[in-house]
């Protein structure tokens, strides 16, 4: 018994740990290095925004409700490109987290606030199609990548190269 009031005494204290440090990083600014350069090549500027910059990323709604975080990148190999960036929400504490496959293409990044901005709802990402962290879809399932591409009004990769562009 008092093993049990032991582990449960010791957990709360990591859950308050963690809660106490989210908020006090949020009242006072993320100290996170922005991960983020600017380079002017022959008087062109162009942003370059390194991968750990963007793995654990929070990712808002344009209303500036928090949707989510960054997990993982999925890469086209062909393409030699970020395709999709992988968010995870609605879970607590990283438990019962829904996995969502969100193309690059709709995320803004937000220098201010140091955030990713995707134009959709809290109720429309819960209606997104998902899948389960230890259950991926088949990403080069070309139906798999119009539907997601769809859903975040984003030109499919087989609508560009059928357009030409």
């Amino acid at each position: 018994m008092k093993k049990i009031a032991f582990l449960l005494t010791v957990a709360s204290m990591f859950t308050l740990f963690v809660v106490v440090q989210s908020f006090a990083e949020k009242d006072m600014g993320s100290t996170k290095p922005t991960d983020k350069q600017t380079t002017v090549t022959n008087g062109h500027q162009s942003n370059i925004l390194r991968s750990s910059g963007i793995i654990g990323r929070d990712v808002h709604s344009v209303q500036g409700k928090e949707l989510g975080k960054i997990e993982e990148l999925v890469i086209d190999q062909d393409g030699n490109r970020v395709e999709y960036a992988v968010l995870s929400s609605g879970g607590m504490l990283g438990v019962g987290d829904q996995l969502f496959a969100v193309p690059m293409t709709a995320l803004e990044m937000d220098s201010e606030k140091n955030v990713f901005v995707l134009n959709i709802s809290e109720a429309r990402l819960k209606n997104a199609p998902g899948f389960e962290k230890n259950n991926w879809p088949n990403m080069e399932d070309q139906n798999w990548q119009m539907e997601i591409d769809e859903f975040y009004g984003q030109e499919s990769g087989y609508q560009k190269e059928s357009s030409g562009t």
